[in-house]
């Protein structure tokens, strides 16, 4: 749980797509609310996507290369 709110205060602190935007994806089954499966399920594949190496945590240069990737965080 902890791993999954800070992947969501790092993707916030360098500017995640509009609240709107991120419904969409969040909501997997597509029943107009999210879950708390739902919702830990995206950030857990948010976090890994930054995680480039897989080790588990996320490095300075990781970070920083975050910003290419969050364009495409819905895909």
């Amino acid at each position: 749980m902890r791993t999954a709110f800070l992947a969501g205060l790092m993707i916030a602190a360098i500017g995640a797509p509009s609240l709107a935007q991120q419904f969409g994806p969040l909501d997997a089954n597509k029943d107009g609310s999210v879950s708390r499966e739902e919702y830990e399920s995206i950030q857990l594949q948010r976090f890994q996507r930054l995680d480039r190496n897989q080790d588990g945590s996320i490095s300075r240069e990781e970070f920083m290369a975050a910003e290419r990737l969050l364009f495409d965080w819905h895909d």
